[in-house]
Parts: C-alpha cells; sequence; structure tokens
C-alpha cells in the first residue's frame, strides 16, 4: 500500500514538474496599454502576427525592438531604423530567437538570468542582444 501511495506521488510531482517547465512565462510588457510606440508598419506584421499585442522594447544602435504575439506564440521584431528593413522570430517557448538582420537577439521572459560567459547581454528586462 505504500509503494503505491509512494508511486502516486512520484508521478504527481513528475507530472506537475513537467507543466511548470512547459507552460508559459510571463513578460509584463504585454500588461500594459498599447501607445503610439508600440506601432509598427502592418507590412512588417506577418499574417499570424496580432497587432494589438505588439509593443515597443528599446531602440538602439540604429535599430528597433518589439516583442509580440502570433498564433506560434512569442515573438521578436526587428527593424533597422534607416532602411525601414525587418526580420522576426517566433516561438511557442521562451526564448523567442532572431538574427540575421542586424544583431541576434532573445525575447526572454521576466527575471531571466543572461550568462556574460555565452555573450549575452541585457538590453531591457525582456531582450538580450549578442554582439559579435
Amino acid at each position: 500500500m505504500r509503494r503505491a501511495a509512494a508511486a502516486g506521488l512520484i508521478a504527481a510531482a513528475s507530472v506537475l514538474g513537467l507543466a511548470a517547465c512547459t507552460g508559459p512565462m510571463p513578460i509584463s510588457v504585454f500588461s500594459e496599454p498599447q501607445d503610439a510606440d508600440d506601432l509598427v508598419p502592418a507590412a512588417i506584421l506577418y499574417d499570424t502576427i496580432n497587432p494589438d499585442s505588439v509593443r515597443h522594447l528599446v531602440d538602439t544602435d540604429g535599430w528597433r525592438y518589439f516583442a509580440a504575439f502570433s498564433q506560434d506564440g512569442y515573438c521578436v521584431i526587428v527593424i533597422e531604423i534607416a532602411t525601414a528593413a525587418s526580420s522576426s522570430g517566433c516561438s511557442s517557448i521562451l526564448p523567442a530567437h532572431v538574427g540575421g538582420l542586424g544583431p541576434s537577439v532573445q525575447l526572454v521572459p521576466d527575471d531571466y538570468s543572461a550568462h556574460d560567459a555565452d555573450g549575452w547581454e541585457i538590453l531591457t528586462p525582456n531582450l538580450l542582444i549578442q554582439r559579435n
């Protein structure tokens, strides 16, 4: 009887642990109301990105960075200010990554801990950049 109870507790703990790892991670910027800085040209947004979810994160070194939601999950959008060239990457789990146009960046959850040894630096609480 005790073995059955112990096995049940272990199974329950395993399921709860997996659920915690696979659940969505919060990004507090999405709880803020959208304002004029959050708007991007419609041509930049893929059909799957919800335009009402776009939030401006930061402008730096000639680039604008945004977070958004899509049918695929969390998205990070990069726009070169001078040319309006853009790129985006989406992921069902965080971090969401985009590279190729400008510096590589990752959209990360609140309170994410970056590791300098990996070459990532924190631009905002939800955006890491890799400058090579």
